[in-house]
């Protein structure tokens, strides 16, 4: 069993919720208008989009899990002093984030780009920290997974 120090706990959720403000503080520009609207008919009419999206969340971040903290944070720290290996594996994180399906970010620096990559940095570096602290990639997949369900959910409800 993996002993985690409630320190190292605390600063790893400090940094994710951070890291959530920053891609759903539109959400919260919106909360006069959530007044009126009908989460349990929003999920009603859209409940396959919400169980698919779920599953399809937990894949990525398996996924993203094992390649970026598994396989790139593990090589880089071999070879590379500590924290540059996962300061560095943060910036491939949040780079290789620009292509999710917002393809005119690449042609255009907007504030929602900017917004994007401090977004994925900020949690490139709590989950390659958690990897690096508890030494499983269980934790990391499992943060990164609430991480993107979160995301998808609330930009979801918020376009509704």
């Amino acid at each position: 069993m993996v002993r985690v120090d409630k320190k190292f706990f605390l600063y790893t959720i400090i940094l994710l919720l951070l890291a959530i403000s920053f891609q759903i503080y539109p959400i919260f520009n919106l909360a006069q208008s959530f007044a009126h609207i009908n989460f349990v008919k929003i999920f009603k009419e859209n409940y396959i989009w919400f169980i698919l999206t779920f599953i399809q969340m937990i894949f990525v971040g398996i996924w993203e899990e094992i390649i970026f903290r598994g396989m790139l944070q593990t090589y880089l720290i071999k070879k590379l002093p500590l924290y540059v290996g996962i300061i560095l594996q943060a910036i491939l994180f949040s780079l290789v984030h620009l292509i999710n399906g917002n393809f005119y970010a690449i042609n255009a620096f907007t504030l929602y780009t900017i917004n994007q990559m401090y977004f994925r940095f900020i949690a490139g570096l709590a989950l390659g920290i958690t990897y690096y602290k508890t030494r499983s990639i269980v934790y990391p997949i499992f943060l990164h997974a609430a991480l993107d369900i979160i995301v998808a959910y609330s930009s979801f409800i918020a376009s509704h």
